[in-house]
């Protein structure tokens, strides 16, 4: 973090973090809209209470379960699923196991964090600008509202980023943040910046 009394040294770093960004003809941008646009996902398997016609994938054990609940079972003089205890039975709601699509995953709750930490570096960039108001100050506190902008407005417009977790590890193993290259050029950049 540069001195709060030094304009030069806040206007160095706010250059070093547009270089970062603007790289390689704003690579990183590029990468970060691609993210956006096709973000990494995963099916998760999710347990559901459903009517008995709309179960997909049901397992005896996902049966047995279903028992359990409340209105899972009823008495019938009817259609009977199963006896037990001498009564006719029919499952009213039956436990369903569907997959669905995520994509609250390690490689976009990292790209979140990233955003999140250049932005509250950022602001911190701001507050010491403010505190300085000198001659130039006004430059610097123009770019670095145009850099806030940008980053809120990727943060702001994913859906997907909206909704990953908040990050606890940094998933330095992780294969997708490794090997697919949008991803690499944010793990790449994270590294640079070294914003935590």
């Amino acid at each position: 973090m540069p001195s709060p009394h030094s304009l030069t040294a806040i206007r160095d770093e706010v250059a070093r973090i547009h270089a970062v960004f603007n790289a390689d003809g704003g690579r990183l941008w590029r990468a970060l809209e691609a993210i956006q646009d096709a973000p990494h996902k995963v099916l998760m398997p999710h347990t559901l209470l459903v009517a008995p016609g709309e179960a997909t994938a049901i397992s005896s054990e996902l049966l047995a379960n279903s028992t359990l609940e409340p209105d899972g079972i009823a008495i019938t003089h009817r259609r009977r699923d199963f006896v037990a205890r001498g009564e006719k039975w029919r499952f009213l709601k039956v436990y369903d196991e569907q997959n669905q699509i995520s994509y609250d995953t390690p490689p976009n709750r990292f790209v979140r964090h990233f955003l999140r930490a250049v932005i509250n570096h950022l602001r911190q960039l701001q507050r010491q600008v403010t505190r300085l108001n000198g001659r130039g100050c006004a430059e610097v506190r123009g770019e670095l509202a145009r850099l806030l902008a940008r980053l809120r407005a990727l943060i702001d417009t994913s859906t997907v980023l909206a909704q990953s977790a908040p990050l606890l590890v940094l998933p330095l193993d992780d294969l997708s943040l490794n090997h697919d290259p949008r991803y690499r050029i944010v793990l790449m950049a994270y590294l640079d910046l070294g914003v935590a």
